[in-house]
């Protein structure tokens, strides 16, 4: 695979995006992408060796063909009405599994995709509201953690084996069917934020 960085220096409203350009024919496997950086808002300081690594790895994720096109593309996607809303849903057979397992819900349906932002960001991540610090949920968090959650997606797409790939994710294991079937909010006072009211105010990520 070859990956190239192009350079911006600009104000916008993205600080990095990334997409493939290229794929093999026979297989539709992305050999050639792109990611996009805004050096307007890259600060070269030693700690964001560390901080910024996580979203150049999400970025490339997005090059490996996590995002709404390569799902929709290799029949990976299904909508499911929920809450009177139609949502997206991966509903690939290892993920599937996986969440089935995870969640303790034997009834899962798919893994929610997020519903919110623009077209970057729409059926291209996990829903936030479920995957708070996960490293494809669309806006990545500090700390953030790749899971077997999108290992299991990667690996759905046919191209890929994950090998110790994934790391420690803990967030509402065992909590049963409520929030990633119903999407419910079962947030509390030493929780992650799922009401509008408390956005922006402060509050414990899942590791505590």
């Amino acid at each position: 695979m070859v990956v190239l960085i192009k350079a911006h220096n600009e104000q916008t409203s993205w600080f990095a995006a990334a997409g493939a350009c290229a794929v093999e024919p026979n297989t539709r496997r992305p050999i050639a992408g792109v990611i996009f950086l805004n050096f307007k808002y890259i600060d070269a300081k030693q700690y964001n060796t560390f901080y910024y690594a996580p979203i150049f790895i999400h970025e490339f994720m997005h090059i490996q063909g996590f995002n709404g096109y390569t799902f929709n593309r290799e029949g990976l996607v299904a909508e499911q009405v929920v809450n009177g809303e139609k949502r997206a849903y991966l509903v690939g057979p290892k993920l599937l599994e996986h969440a089935k397992q995870y969640f303790n819900c034997p009834d899962v349906f798919g893994v929610p995709l997020e519903n919110g932002g623009g077209r970057g960001s729409k059926g291209s991540h996990f829903e936030k509201q479920v995957f708070t610090n996960e490293v494809m949920n669309g806006m990545v968090s500090w700390p953030t953690t790749i899971s077997e959650f999108t290992v299991k997606a990667l690996e759905d797409l046919g191209w890929y084996k994950g090998v110790n790939a994934h790391q420690r994710y803990t967030h509402l294991k065992n909590s049963g069917c409520g929030e990633i079937k119903d999407l419910g909010c079962h947030a509390n006072t030493n929780g992650e934020y799922c009401r509008a009211q408390d956005f922006g105010h402060d509050h414990c990520y899942p590791n505590r």
